[in-house]
């Protein structure tokens, strides 16, 4: 009631961002990518006991089928035109979501080292959880795997994430959430430009993002 909105509080933790949106991880090292691995790992790993319904512990399918729902309702309701490549993206996610999502656990679901906060003994805090929710893990790592690989070959990270908790993903998961993660950043997109286009947005960063950064990201 004090700010008129929900918030979320968190520990403050020592440490500096290892990378940004643009160039990934700032030190393009292994290390930089063993500590993503770890940090992802020991969430998904203690995420499972915190789906408080534990008949909602299985199978990230209803929490996948929820996440898609709640975006393609808001891409209706929001779309500045008609666009085929959204529209067929949601089809195609639809149609394959029983064919084979893992466990459901937390999901970061804006995994990458711009949000990735080092300390300088190497261990890392994931920050900015505004997009988290219960689904399939593998979202989050195909959401860092292009950042990883700059850094560190993609078997080393998942060697590293799974020795801490994580589990083995699957190819059909990986290439799921890789379709998943430029559409749901396209129709985040896609609002803006819906407000730029009703008047609704007045600074230079609205423009960028809804002109240059949607039509890149369809």
């Amino acid at each position: 009631s004090p700010f008129g909105h929900p918030f979320i509080v968190f520990r403050r933790m020592p440490g500096a961002a290892a990378g940004d949106l643009m160039e990934g991880a700032h030190r393009k090292e292994p290390a930089t990518g063993r500590a993503l691995a770890r940090a992802l790992a020991q969430v998904h790993a203690a995420g499972r006991n915190l789906i408080p319904n534990p008949a909602e512990r299985g199978s990230a399918v209803p929490h996948t089928r929820q996440l898609l729902e709640h975006y393609f309702n808001y891409w209706r309701s929001k779309k500045p035109f008609p666009s085929l490549a959204i529209e067929t993206a949601f089809m195609w996610l639809y149609r394959n979501i029983n064919g084979g999502l893992g466990e459901a656990s937390i999901v970061h679901a804006d995994t990458g080292f711009h949000n990735l906060l080092l300390d300088d003994a190497g261990n890392g805090c994931l920050l900015d959880w505004e997009f988290s929710h219960f689904g399939d893990p593998a979202e989050d790592l195909a959401s860092c795997r292009p950042a990883v690989e700059k850094c560190l070959p993609w078997n080393d990270f998942m060697a590293e994430y799974q020795a801490h908790g994580g589990q083995a993903t699957s190819d059909f998961r990986m290439r799921y959430f890789e379709i998943w993660r430029p559409l749901r950043n396209a129709v985040v997109c896609g609002t803006v430009l819906h407000s730029l286009m009703n008047g609704e947005a007045h600074d230079i960063d609205p423009v960028t993002i809804g002109l240059s950064t949607f039509g890149r990201l369809q």
